[in-house]
């Protein structure tokens, strides 16, 4: 534009050339240049004013300067050259945006008519010239707008959560593509339905009512909410809220940026059931220290009480009317003799004697004690796995288990029910052991007892392992039955645990690690033949003077 403006200058003039310089205020740029047909310079064109020439001249008082003989004007002095000049300044608004120089090969007479056209086309080059800055400006800030909403699409789609826009009614009007990731959702799916209607817990709709009127109103800006994917699994997210308001103070859209936190809340649960379970470990460690004590000065008052009794009662005639009340302490210490023995098994202080064992192959053997145990009212059912693995415990600690756990199923159903024993092979993986720090990683075989009775609250089944801990009446048990088998599975290096809720029945899981190397079956023990003294001394200490 400028190359063709200043071609109509030379053949409006008869110029010898022609200049465009932009100006921006401060310094003069080289813009176009144009010489009179067959005519050349040798050294180009003139791209650098002087600095006190015409062309600096004309821009900074932004007024034309017409120079008709270039050796009479004091710019000139040190010129050798014979012509003249015509400096015209390129204004838009009193703004001066470049100036046009053009020159003659010899002195030059301009009249009003000679400088109206150029003045014109001078005009028309400072609109080209404000068009091609305008566009410049335009292009620059496009280009600058589109690398940044590239940036802004960069930092969306690679932000390890989800952003998005929602109406103030919760219409979804942009949702970023890493919804995709956590949800399954595409957002082109998404984008206009209603946010709290489709990705919101159902269950939750009171809870979701009090948080949209929260966010409408602003009151939060930070808060953790949890939302659906396809398959309706629930994932939670903190979300960071940015309401938008219009001019008139009513809300124009909310904005949410929200992060992924299942896995962290995840993680925070198994560090609370973890500190529990340390917490329970180290109260029935103490318990059973505690226990181990009593038992054992019980045990020796106990020994006294039998003895003392087993000869008094030698000593009476069959006729004495004081051997009924003999036999009553003798009959009353065996029992505290067995209650004695229970709390030596839950401290792990009893003698045990474990073996390679068949859990199917006891289960078994008990058939007609158990089902002398639950009674006609109870319906028993034995689902026992096909080639099941042996595992290392005391036999006799074993019955003792299916024993306790059978009555505690039969108590929890005094009105009839089912009873069912599920034996199975269960391997526990890393995240389980994770989970419950009671239990090692491996192959564990699986013993279930459950009941249809009247279930457990959390608090009740959080403390059904503890010694003394009982849900029956006063005088109707010793709360012993359960931890002692927490005891015996805790020593065969086991874990138990109990699902139970209320009026939904309990399940009482007993995990033992099956035995590694040849499978030996569990054999019915055998009376062993009693040891026959070689006339040596047995010496017993015992610090109890009355033993």
């Amino acid at each position: 534009m400028l190359d063709a403006i200043l071609t109509h200058v030379i053949s409006l003039s008869s110029a010898d050339d022609a200049y465009i310089f932009y100006y921006d205020g401060k310094e003069l740029t080289f813009a176009a240049h144009r010489w009179r047909d067959g005519l050349s310079h040798p050294r180009g064109p003139f791209k650098k004013p002087r600095e006190n020439g015409l062309t600096r001249s004309v821009a900074r008082a932004g007024k034309a300067l017409v120079v008709p003989d270039v050796n009479r004007h004091p710019l000139f002095d040190d010129w050798r050259w014979s012509g003249a000049l015509l400096g015209l300044p390129l204004t838009i608004r009193d703004q001066v945006l470049g100036v046009m120089t053009i020159g003659f090969g010899r002195p030059q007479r301009f009249t009003e008519d000679t400088l109206r056209p150029l003045n014109l086309l001078a005009d028309q080059a400072a609109i080209a010239i404000q068009n091609a800055t305008l566009h410049s400006r335009v292009s620059q800030e496009l280009k600058d707008r589109r690398r940044a909403e590239a940036r802004y699409q960069r930092l969306v789609e690679h932000l390890p959560g989800i952003i998005c826009e929602l109406t103030p009614e919760g219409t979804i009007t942009f949702v970023s593509p890493a919804i995709t990731t956590f949800t399954g959702h595409r957002p082109e799916d998404l984008v206009g339905l209603n946010w709290w209607e489709t990705l919101y817990p159902h269950e939750d709709r009171e809870q979701m009512a009090a948080l949209k009127r929260r966010l409408q109103r602003a009151d939060v800006t930070d808060h953790e909410m949890t939302i659906l994917d396809l398959d309706h699994n629930p994932h939670v997210f903190m979300w960071s809220t940015a309401n938008q308001w219009q001019d008139s103070g009513d809300l124009k859209r909310i904005i949410m940026i929200g992060m992924d936190v299942t896995m962290r809340r995840h993680a925070e649960e198994e560090y609370r059931q973890l500190q529990e379970q340390l917490i329970f470990a180290q109260r029935m460690d103490s318990v059973g220290r505690l226990a181990s004590g009593v038992a054992h000065d019980f045990n020796n008052l106990l020994t006294v009480i039998l003895g003392c009794s087993q000869v008094l009662k030698d000593t009476l005639d069959k006729d004495s009317p004081l051997l009924d009340e003999v036999r009553e302490i003798i009959g009353s210490s065996k029992r505290g003799a067995a209650l004695a023995r229970q709390l030596l098994l839950y401290s792990r202080k009893d003698m045990a004697q474990p073996r390679t064992v068949s859990i199917n192959r006891v289960l078994r053997d008990m058939g007609k004690l158990l089902q002398r145990l639950v009674g006609k009212q109870i319906t028993l059912d034995l689902q026992l796995a096909r080639n099941l693995p042996s595992v290392c415990i005391d036999p006799g600690h074993l019955e003792q288990v299916i024993v306790n756990l059978v009555v505690n199923g039969c108590d929890a159903m005094p009105n009839g029910g089912a009873l069912s024993i599920v034996t199975e092979v269960r391997e526990m993986d890393e995240g389980i052991v994770r989970k419950y720090a009671s239990i090692c990683a491996g192959p564990h075989v699986r013993l279930a007892v459950s009941d249809t009775g009247c279930g457990m609250s959390e608090e009740v089944a959080a403390s059904v392992f503890e010694p003394f801990f009982t849900t029956k009446p006063r005088g109707k048990g010793t709360g012993l039955g359960l931890s002692t088998v927490y005891g015996i599975v805790k020593h065969a290096k086991g874990a138990i645990w109990v699902r139970s809720a209320p009026k939904k029945g309990s399940t009482i899981e007993v995990f033992l690690p099956v035995v590694s190397g040849k499978d030996r079956r569990y054999t019915a023990s055998t009376t062993e033949a009693p040891a026959i003294g070689r006339g040596e001394l047995l010496l017993l200490v015992e610090d109890d003077e009355a033993l």
